[in-house]
């Protein structure tokens, strides 16, 4: 090769080099480059306050309600241990009546006869009133109200299939209706 062929070739790597290289940016496409990117990291700022305000806002509302809750089943935990005092003084206001009670019968019972007349008759009030505070008070029949056409036809001696026909029930159904409130004693008819 001649000498002037290295010469092109050197001049061609040369430009083929320097189109390669970064071209000088501008000053003014620096500025407004910056400009730009402030303004995306501004935009950025204002979203995230307005995110945290909002989650500010979220959370003081839920401390809100957590303490109205709180405030409502303190009050009712209040209300609960009144009905549990109040509970236990009748409780200890009935037993100091059965210990009276039971005093005067012991009382009554450990007397001679001959000092008081009436001893039965005070013993028996004395045992009525014992009973009496002992007794449950009576209850209604669920059964008896919830199928009383049932136990008016048991009562009028109908047998189980013809109940069960003219309820529209299982014979077994009204056999086992009939068996629960006999042996709860609430039927009030014998078989």
């Amino acid at each position: 090769m001649d000498g002037w062929h290295y010469i092109v070739v050197l001049g061609l790597l040369c430009i083929v080099y320097a189109s390669l290289l970064p071209k000088r940016s501008n000053p003014n496409n620096m500025q407004e480059f910056n400009r730009h990117i402030e303004g995306t990291l501004e935009a950025f700022a204002a979203e995230l306050d307005d995110s945290n305000s909002k989650l500010v806002d979220a959370m003081t509302e839920m401390k809100r309600t957590q303490d109205a809750r709180v405030n409502e089943l303190r009050e009712r935990l209040t209300l609960q241990e009144q009905r549990v005092i109040e509970s236990d003084r009748e409780r200890k206001k009935a037993e100091e009546r059965l210990l009276e009670v039971e005093h005067r019968l012991m009382a009554l019972a450990n007397t001679p006869a001959s000092i008081h007349t009436n001893a039965p008759a005070q013993v028996e009030a004395a045992q009525t009133t014992a009973a009496a505070d002992r007794m449950p008070a009576p209850r209604t029949s669920p059964i008896r109200d919830r199928y009383a056409e049932l136990f008016t036809l048991y009562a009028e001696g109908k047998s189980t299939e013809a109940i069960a026909k003219k309820l529209g029930m299982n014979k077994g159904e009204v056999q086992l209706i009939v068996t629960l409130a006999e042996q709860e004693g609430q039927t009030g008819v014998e078989k």
